[in-house]
Protein backbone atom coordinates (compact mmCIF):
# COMPACT_ATOMS: atom_id res chain seq x y z
CA UNK A 1 0.00 0.00 0.00
CA UNK A 2 1.43 3.06 -1.05
CA UNK A 3 2.52 6.19 1.86
CA UNK A 4 1.75 9.76 1.18
CA UNK A 5 5.20 11.34 0.97
CA UNK A 6 4.24 14.31 2.68
CA UNK A 7 2.04 12.92 6.15
CA UNK A 8 3.63 9.12 5.34
CA UNK A 9 0.11 7.64 6.63
CA UNK A 10 -1.38 4.78 3.97
CA UNK A 11 -3.14 5.72 0.71
CA UNK A 12 -6.05 3.86 0.53
CA UNK A 13 -6.45 2.85 -3.19
CA UNK A 14 -9.54 1.41 -3.81
CA UNK A 15 -12.64 3.12 -5.54
CA UNK A 16 -14.86 3.23 -2.74
CA UNK A 17 -12.17 5.58 -0.52
CA UNK A 18 -13.22 9.29 -0.67
CA UNK A 19 -9.68 10.12 0.69
CA UNK A 20 -8.35 10.96 -3.19
CA UNK A 21 -4.54 11.38 -3.55
CA UNK A 22 -2.42 12.77 -6.30
CA UNK A 23 0.89 12.23 -8.13
CA UNK A 24 3.77 14.07 -9.24
CA UNK A 25 5.24 13.26 -12.62
CA UNK A 26 7.37 11.22 -10.73
CA UNK A 27 4.40 8.96 -9.47
CA UNK A 28 5.05 10.39 -5.80
CA UNK A 29 1.64 9.96 -4.32
CA UNK A 30 -0.10 12.72 -1.71
CA UNK A 31 -3.25 12.83 -0.42
CA UNK A 32 -5.30 15.56 -1.47
CA UNK A 33 -5.34 17.43 2.16
CA UNK A 34 -1.34 17.20 2.43
CA UNK A 35 -1.08 18.31 -1.25
CA UNK A 36 -3.83 21.21 -0.74
CA UNK A 37 -2.07 22.55 2.66
CA UNK A 38 1.61 22.07 0.72
CA UNK A 39 0.08 24.09 -2.48
CA UNK A 40 -0.09 27.10 -1.04
CA UNK A 41 3.50 27.06 -0.45
CA UNK A 42 5.50 25.24 -2.97
CA UNK A 43 3.90 24.24 -6.35
CA UNK A 44 7.08 21.80 -6.68
CA UNK A 45 7.12 17.67 -5.45
CA UNK A 46 8.15 17.90 -1.81
CA UNK A 47 10.19 14.49 -2.18
CA UNK A 48 11.02 14.91 -6.44
CA UNK A 49 10.97 19.19 -6.50
CA UNK A 50 9.11 18.28 -10.15
CA UNK A 51 6.61 20.91 -10.92
CA UNK A 52 3.09 19.53 -10.37
CA UNK A 53 0.94 19.79 -13.59
CA UNK A 54 -1.47 22.43 -14.32
CA UNK A 55 -4.46 20.12 -13.99
CA UNK A 56 -3.65 18.59 -10.63
CA UNK A 57 -2.81 23.00 -9.54
CA UNK A 58 -5.93 24.27 -11.10
CA UNK A 59 -7.95 21.88 -8.77
CA UNK A 60 -6.71 23.55 -6.03
CA UNK A 61 -8.10 27.21 -7.63
CA UNK A 62 -10.79 27.35 -4.92
CA UNK A 63 -8.78 26.24 -1.70
CA UNK A 64 -6.01 29.34 -2.81
CA UNK A 65 -8.47 31.95 -3.61
CA UNK A 66 -10.28 30.49 0.04
CA UNK A 67 -6.66 31.41 1.76
CA UNK A 68 -6.09 34.51 -0.08
CA UNK A 69 -9.41 35.81 1.27
CA UNK A 70 -8.32 34.55 5.06
CA UNK A 71 -5.12 36.36 4.74
CA UNK A 72 -6.46 39.33 3.49
CA UNK A 73 -9.21 39.54 5.98
CA UNK A 74 -6.29 38.85 8.21
CA UNK A 75 -4.28 41.72 7.19
CA UNK A 76 -7.02 43.71 7.30
CA UNK A 77 -8.31 43.18 11.10
CA UNK A 78 -4.57 43.72 11.94
CA UNK A 79 -4.22 47.14 10.36
CA UNK A 80 -7.55 48.19 11.87
CA UNK A 81 -6.29 47.00 15.56
CA UNK A 82 -2.92 49.22 14.53
CA UNK A 83 -5.01 52.20 13.34
CA UNK A 84 -7.90 52.15 16.60
CA UNK A 85 -4.35 51.61 18.62
CA UNK A 86 -3.07 54.98 16.78
CA UNK A 87 -6.73 57.22 17.50
CA UNK A 88 -6.40 55.85 20.69
CA UNK A 89 -3.38 57.42 21.67
CA UNK A 90 -4.04 60.43 19.61
CA UNK A 91 -7.00 60.25 22.10
CA UNK A 92 -4.76 59.88 25.02
CA UNK A 93 -2.09 62.63 24.47
CA UNK A 94 -5.14 65.20 23.61
CA UNK A 95 -6.70 64.58 26.87
CA UNK A 96 -3.03 64.46 28.65
CA UNK A 97 -1.99 67.80 26.79
CA UNK A 98 -5.92 69.42 28.02
CA UNK A 99 -5.05 67.97 31.93
CA UNK A 100 -1.48 69.83 31.95
CA UNK A 101 -2.54 73.10 30.85
CA UNK A 102 -3.37 74.08 34.07
CA UNK A 103 -0.39 72.67 36.00
CA UNK A 104 1.66 74.58 33.57
CA UNK A 105 -0.41 78.08 34.49
CA UNK A 106 0.49 76.93 38.07
CA UNK A 107 4.30 76.81 37.40
CA UNK A 108 4.26 80.23 35.51
CA UNK A 109 2.74 81.55 37.94
CA UNK A 110 5.18 79.32 40.63
CA UNK A 111 2.39 77.86 42.47
CA UNK A 112 4.89 74.80 42.71
CA UNK A 113 2.94 72.91 45.44
CA UNK A 114 -0.59 73.27 43.09
CA UNK A 115 0.84 72.42 40.34
CA UNK A 116 2.83 69.20 42.19
CA UNK A 117 -0.70 68.32 43.75
CA UNK A 118 -2.10 68.60 40.16
CA UNK A 119 0.98 66.03 37.92
CA UNK A 120 1.33 63.61 40.76
CA UNK A 121 -2.72 63.17 40.41
CA UNK A 122 -1.95 62.23 36.77
CA UNK A 123 0.66 59.55 36.95
CA UNK A 124 -0.51 56.24 36.14
CA UNK A 125 1.62 53.71 38.42
CA UNK A 126 1.36 51.51 35.02
CA UNK A 127 2.71 53.78 32.76
CA UNK A 128 4.11 57.02 34.05
CA UNK A 129 3.62 59.87 31.05
CA UNK A 130 7.42 61.09 30.03
CA UNK A 131 5.82 64.42 30.20
CA UNK A 132 4.55 64.03 33.44
CA UNK A 133 7.13 63.50 35.16
CA UNK A 134 9.35 66.24 33.09
CA UNK A 135 6.58 68.75 34.70
CA UNK A 136 7.53 67.48 38.30
CA UNK A 137 11.18 67.22 38.15
CA UNK A 138 11.08 70.79 36.47
CA UNK A 139 8.75 71.93 39.25
CA UNK A 140 10.97 70.66 41.85
CA UNK A 141 13.92 72.45 40.49
CA UNK A 142 12.13 75.47 40.15
CA UNK A 143 11.03 75.02 43.64
CA UNK A 144 15.02 74.34 44.46
CA UNK A 145 14.24 71.39 45.99
CA UNK A 146 16.85 69.75 43.98
CA UNK A 147 16.78 66.50 45.74
CA UNK A 148 13.20 65.64 44.36
CA UNK A 149 14.32 67.34 41.33
CA UNK A 150 17.35 64.78 40.37
CA UNK A 151 15.47 61.68 41.60
CA UNK A 152 12.61 62.39 38.82
CA UNK A 153 14.33 63.33 36.36
CA UNK A 154 16.69 60.57 36.33
CA UNK A 155 13.24 58.43 36.86
CA UNK A 156 12.48 60.36 33.54
CA UNK A 157 15.61 59.71 31.96
CA UNK A 158 16.19 56.04 32.54
CA UNK A 159 12.78 55.67 30.85
CA UNK A 160 13.25 57.88 28.17
CA UNK A 161 17.37 58.28 27.32
CA UNK A 162 16.16 60.38 24.60
CA UNK A 163 14.32 63.24 26.20
CA UNK A 164 16.46 66.62 25.93
CA UNK A 165 15.07 68.68 28.35
CA UNK A 166 15.23 66.04 31.36
CA UNK A 167 18.84 66.31 30.52
CA UNK A 168 18.78 70.04 30.30
CA UNK A 169 16.91 70.43 33.54
CA UNK A 170 19.34 67.70 34.98
CA UNK A 171 22.27 69.54 34.12
CA UNK A 172 20.14 72.80 36.01
CA UNK A 173 19.86 71.26 39.10
CA UNK A 174 23.22 69.15 39.41
CA UNK A 175 24.75 72.97 38.41
CA UNK A 176 22.58 74.28 41.29
CA UNK A 177 24.12 71.60 44.21
CA UNK A 178 27.79 72.46 42.60
CA UNK A 179 28.23 69.09 41.03
CA UNK A 180 29.79 70.52 37.97
CA UNK A 181 31.02 67.34 36.40
CA UNK A 182 27.98 65.91 36.63
CA UNK A 183 26.06 68.60 35.17
CA UNK A 184 28.71 68.95 32.15
CA UNK A 185 27.85 65.23 31.61
CA UNK A 186 23.56 66.26 31.35
CA UNK A 187 24.43 69.24 29.25
CA UNK A 188 26.85 67.31 26.94
CA UNK A 189 23.85 65.40 26.00
CA UNK A 190 21.32 68.33 25.28
CA UNK A 191 21.40 69.30 21.30
CA UNK A 192 22.09 72.79 21.47
CA UNK A 193 17.94 73.97 20.02
CA UNK A 194 16.53 71.87 22.84
CA UNK A 195 18.46 73.69 25.45
CA UNK A 196 16.69 76.31 25.06
CA UNK A 197 13.04 75.26 25.97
Amino acid sequence: MPTCIICHENIEIEESSSIKSYTCPNGHQVHRKCLEDWLVHSQVCPLCAEKYDSNTISEFTEYFDKIKEQKEQEKQIKADMELEKVISNIADDIILLEKLELPRKLIKQKEFKKALEKLFALIDDNSQNMDVLFLIGKTFYLDKQYALAVNHLMKLIKKDFKYPQGFYYLGKTYQALGLNDKAKWAFDRVPSEDSKS
